[in-house]
């Protein structure tokens, strides 16, 4: 975060691991959850969460796209006027 916060701060989004890679992964989980019967609330938010970003920003988009969706969410912008 001592790298990323920042450029958020400014409004630099450019993206580093890519967002649908972690959906995939998020995706196998729930269906090993689903084949043993064990529930994952938390994991199903954070996966639908990670959809949205990838449905808004593109499946490229990465953690960042996590602030804009909170940003969305909000109505509120990250970007500071010091930036």
């Amino acid at each position: 975060m001592t790298d990323k916060a920042p450029r958020m701060f400014s409004g630099g989004y450019t993206p580093g691991g890519k967002m649908w890679l972690h959906v995939k992964d998020l995706k196998n989980v729930m269906t090993v959850c689903r084949e043993y019967d064990v529930v994952m609330q938390l994991t199903e938010s954070v996966m639908a969460m990670m959809e949205d970003v990838v449905r808004d920003w593109g499946p490229d988009t990465d953690h960042g796209g996590v602030a804009k969706y909170f940003e969305k969410l909000n109505g509120v912008s990250l970007v500071t006027k010091d930036s």
